[in-house]
């Protein structure tokens, strides 16, 4: 332990005086230090320390000198931490503060690089609060503690953790705290197409991707750097195995362009290459004529399905009650397209149409089909 002394010299110039003069040695900083001097026991003063160093010129003793440091302790923000108690005659002296708590010296190790560290205590009084990544000394009811340390990002993701219950009494304790990785990290490549051709970013008016993924704990945001010439690790998170996420790609550029994937995540760290394309909207439309098959009917729903012929999966399925009319179609990608309306009763097909349709801007207008 790092002593706070007092040192008391007497010097004579005329009559005999006192010189106080108080040096403080290191204690954690940000301690209020609060000197009290008595003398026969009457009060003399109270002297709040804003300085290393504390001088006055004082008759002839005895003098009775406490001084207490006061600092949070627990979840209370002033109590006495440490505290010392001498009565000098004459000469100097020095005096040792001893701790009046458990002094905790916290030192974290984090296997990313640490903006902050969020620390939890279970124990006889529970509280939490954010420290910086370095050596912290935190003071604790002495007692049995559980410590949770936890590395957070920006967006509030849980990146790495340690927990570990001690019992700690007055005095002066240190804790190390390893904490290890609460997941892997994904990262993401991508590449652009406008109409299932590659474009680079110049072409496509575009600086930055927006990337977002949901899951479980939370959702994350970052922008990548178009023209990635490799995978970049989405710093803001870690995921751990079995977490469902869905990762979107977006930007705006000549065109919009935009790609959503769904995945479980590994145990292991990821790394994903995707081809975002240049998606548009439309809104595809129906109508009945006399001479349609569904004229007259009792139609239950419409089948709306729109699919890529150069893939067996539909771009677009979704089922609408017998009254709607329209259907407004989003995120797909540019290219030629088929458009199917079918009116069934009882899940059987009445009537149908189909027609060729294009995808080719931010906004397509589609002619009405007549199933």
């Amino acid at each position: 332990m790092r002593a706070t002394a007092l040192l008391l010299a007497l010097a004579a110039c005329g009559e005999p005086r006192a010189e106080l003069a108080l040096e403080i040695d290191p204690l954690p900083p940000g301690l209020e230090i609060v000197l009290e001097i008595e003398r026969e026991g009457a009060h003399i003063d109270t002297v709040r320390l804003e300085r290393e160093t504390y001088q006055r010129a004082l008759a002839p003793g005895p003098y009775t000198l406490r001084a207490t440091a006061y600092g949070p302790l627990d979840d209370t923000p002033r109590a006495a931490l440490y505290r010392g108690e001498l009565v000098v005659e004459a000469g100097p002296v020095e005096m040792t503060l001893a701790p009046l708590a458990a002094g905790v010296d916290l030192r974290a190790t984090t296997p990313d690089p640490c903006t902050a560290l969020h620390l939890e205590v279970e124990g006889p009084r529970p509280f939490a609060l954010t420290l910086a990544c370095e050596p912290t000394r935190i003071h604790l009811s002495p007692g049995r503690h559980r410590l949770r340390v936890e590395a957070r990002s920006a967006a509030g993701f849980v990146l790495a953790r340690f927990e570990q219950e001690r019992v700690f009494g007055v005095g002066l304790a240190r804790f190390d705290a390893a904490l290890a990785p609460t997941g892997a990290r994904l990262s993401l490549a991508f590449t652009l197409e406008r109409a299932r051709a590659q474009i680079e970013c110049g072409d496509a008016g575009l600086d930055t991707l927006t990337a977002t993924v949901r899951s479980d704990e939370g959702t994350l945001v970052e922008p990548l750097p178009c023209a990635l010439d490799r995978a970049r690790a989405l710093i803001g998170a870690r995921f751990p195995p079995g977490a469902a996420l869905q990762i979107q790609l977006s930007g705006d550029g000549e065109d919009h362009f935009e790609r959503a994937e769904r995945l479980l995540m590994p145990s292991e760290d990821l790394s994903l290459s995707l081809r975002v394309p240049a998606v548009g909207a439309a809104i595809a439309r129906w109508g009945l004529v006399e001479t349609s098959e569904c004229h007259g009917r009792p139609i239950e729903q419409w089948d709306v399905l729109i699919g890529d012929q150069m893939s067996s999966a539909p771009s677009f399925s979704r089922a609408y009650p017998a009254e709607v009319r329209e259907a407004a179609v989003e995120s797909l990608a540019y290219g030629e397209y088929v458009l199917v309306v079918t009116g069934r009763i009882h899940g059987e097909r009445i009537c149908q149409a189909r027609e060729r349709v294009r995808v080719a801007a931010r906004e397509n207008a589609w002619p009405t089909l007549e199933p």
